[in-house]
């Protein structure tokens, strides 16, 4: 009798401390809905093309790169990101026609300031752990601030300043760190003059740090 009231009394205690465990446990767990600020820094790289234009014709890829600043406000599972990036960017292989039968052939880079407003959604219960999968879409304006010098006599003043896009893809939470892969889809021509038809279309990869 005595070993099965010592047997129960055991029993009890281990139900009891794995009870605190558990509320302790549940207590230090942050709660996906909970609304938080966050700030951070990216930086990473960009390739775009530009779609079928009859003013020129672009044969290639261009590389270029990004950085900047964003604010997240919402909760772990769901947030809005607006921010603040330096963009530069590369058309390249830009092939035009420049007098009578005089075609030439340059890389046009160009510069802007781009404010992105991305909506993230956490994919199922990843806000309870790491890495976190998020989907995210949002629209952006570009202002653009500058082309580099070239050959083919494109300047700041044949490209639209003011261009809106649509983006959308993938990132990654991993403690501090989130990596976001991106697709942007331009809904403006880069070009002003002639019957430009050409939008730039791209993928980014960055990578940051947030608190």
């Amino acid at each position: 009798m005595k070993k099965l009231a010592l047997i129960v009394v055991l029993l009890l205690a281990m139900f009891r401390g794995e009870a605190q465990n558990r509320g302790l446990f549940a207590r230090n767990q942050p709660d996906p809905d909970e609304r938080k600020i966050w700030v951070g820094a990216q930086i990473g790289l960009n390739a775009f093309t530009l779609s079928s234009d009859p003013n020129l014709v672009d044969s290639g890829i261009g590389l270029g790169w990004q950085l900047g600043l964003f604010t997240r406000i919402g909760s772990e599972r769901f947030y809005l990101q607006p921010g603040l990036e330096y963009m530069s960017h590369t058309i390249s292989n830009v092939e035009r026609a420049v007098g009578v039968n005089n075609v030439v052939t340059d890389d046009v880079g160009l510069r802007y300031l781009r404010f992105p407003v991305m909506a993230g959604f956490v994919v199922g219960d990843s806000f309870s752990r790491d890495p976190r999968l998020r989907l995210l879409f949002g629209p952006s304006l570009e202002y653009n601030i500058g082309v580099r010098q070239n050959n083919t006599g494109l300047a700041r003043r044949d490209i639209r300043n003011a261009q809106f896009a649509l983006n959308g893809g993938l990132g990654f939470d991993l403690w501090i760190l989130n990596f976001d892969v991106l697709y942007h889809h331009h809904l403006m021509t880069t070009l002003i003059f002639g019957n430009a038809e050409g939008k730039r279309r791209g993928f980014s990869v960055s990578a940051g740090i947030r608190f």
